[in-house]
């Protein structure tokens, strides 16, 4: 039986993606991680042979990932579900990130001249239609992770109705100065919608949508969660809902224990995700849990289905309040 890449990772301890990181030379691989994989790959005497499989079959046998720079649990929860998905097809996987805006067209656009994959998984990621159209003709299927577009494939959670039901939760807590804490500039589709159920939550409980409790949220770092709560204490809130995601709401967790605010007497917190980190953290964080895994899985079993004239999916995914001691 054939060696694959799975073989490896297992021999090597290390993901499917670490092994694919370092058979393309990817420079964010350590040396010591590239030994380890160079060392399975050398004593399992794998040999991937993607041209030639690329010339029989017409396919790359590759799926690629392009994903802004990962810098949240978010991100790499989507990519463990990628990776369980994985089996014996024969596919490879690649990463391609980005850190600048804009950059993804580029980095699209040297797929497409490469033929370097026979599906590219998107995520947070809305491409401009001349690309999509360009892949369209190429016969090569688009899917679109926490994002929409016309003529792509689509997986994401309803994201309205998991602010809504976070939201009506504080209300029926007793919170009435709820703050959120969103993204505000070119906001993705995940952002707009979570406002959309903010703001649904308020208007049927009879509270007036005030502007003046919407916190900008930028980077998704822990750092601005910690950056930006004291303007929540500035605007009196009595609740916090991070429509950016977990990260935020755990730094300012931190930052209300340095600053001696009692969370959640004086102000609740709710997040959106539910990573790991949420019943680590003190005191626990109640949140939206979207089942990023699942997302990731999905995605990739439609990358590995989809022919040229598949019809277009798509998966949304119902979302879950979990309460926890920050509420």
């Amino acid at each position: 039986m054939a060696v694959t890449i799975t073989d490896v990772a297992r021999l090597a301890g290390v993901s499917h993606t670490t092994v694919s990181w370092v058979i393309h030379d990817d420079p964010r691989i350590t040396d010591k991680t590239k030994e380890k994989v160079m060392k399975a790959i050398a004593e399992l005497d794998y040999h991937p042979n993607y041209t030639a499989r690329s010339l029989v079959k017409g396919k790359s046998n590759n799926i690629a990932l392009v994903a802004p720079f990962f810098s949240s649990t978010f991100e790499m929860d989507v990519l463990k579900g990628i990776e369980d998905g994985m089996d014996e097809t024969g596919y490879q996987f690649s990463v391609s990130m980005y850190s600048t805006r804009g950059e993804d067209s580029k980095v699209l656009n040297q797929i497409l001249r490469g033929r370097r994959a026979d599906s590219v998984i998107l995520l947070t990621i809305k491409p401009e239609k001349t690309i999509i159209d360009q892949f369209s003709s190429n016969g090569i299927p688009l899917i679109l992770i926490e994002e929409e577009a016309e003529g792509s494939h689509v997986v994401r959670t309803n994201n309205i109705e998991g602010a809504y039901r976070a939201v009506s939760a504080l209300i029926e807590k007793g919170r009435k100065r709820i703050a959120i804490a969103v993204e505000t500039e070119n906001p993705g589709l995940s952002q707009i919608d979570r406002k959309k159920g903010y703001i649904k939550a308020l208007e049927e409980k009879g509270i007036v949508f005030d502007e003046d409790l919407v916190i900008p949220i930028n980077r998704f770092r822990f750092e601005e969660g910690q950056e930006v709560f004291p303007e929540i204490l500035r605007k009196k809130a009595d609740a916090v809902f991070c429509a950016a995601g977990d990260m935020i709401a755990m730094g300012m967790l931190l930052e209300a224990r340095k600053t001696g605010i009692p969370i959640p007497q004086e102000m609740a917190v709710v997040g959106f995700d539910d990573s790991q980190m949420c019943e680590l953290v003190y005191p626990s964080l109640s949140t939206v849990r979207q089942p990023l895994n699942q997302m990731g899985r999905k995605a990739w079993e439609l990358a590995v289905s989809l022919k040229k004239d598949s019809p277009l999916e798509k998966i949304i995914f119902e979302p879950q309040f979990i309460e926890r001691d920050s509420t």
